[in-house]
């Protein structure tokens, strides 16, 4: 991955998780936690990795970031300036529930 890349990985993380930390705060679904975002290098797309807490609350929450992709874009159009905004695409990051998982396990070796 290019330096460049990751800049923009970074970017796009800072921003968005700005902006869904403001949008989640006026909803009822649950905490939604960016952990990791990968944009495509050619910036047209990027695929967003989120933990939702409580599990109960993931269809709602996936759901909602869906139906306001519109809005969610916009605003990160207003923060970050390049010639495309990403389409996004978000995707559950299931690493942490496997961590915990792992753990247990080992705990009871």
């Amino acid at each position: 991955m290019s330096e460049r890349l990751k800049k923009v990985n970074s970017l796009v993380f800072k921003e968005l998780s700005k902006i869904l930390a403001k949008m989640v705060l006026l909803s009822d679904h649950g905490m939604i936690t960016i952990t990791a975002v990968d944009v495509a290098p050619d910036l047209k797309t990027a695929t967003i990795w989120i933990s939702i807490l409580p599990e109960e609350k993931e269809k709602d929450a996936l759901l909602f970031l869906k139906s306001n992709d519109y809005e969610i874009r916009n605003q990160l159009k207003d923060k970050i300036t390049f010639k495309y905004i990403p389409i996004l695409n978000y995707k559950l990051d299931r690493s942490l529930k496997n961590a915990a998982i792992v753990e247990k396990l080992l705990e009871e070796i």
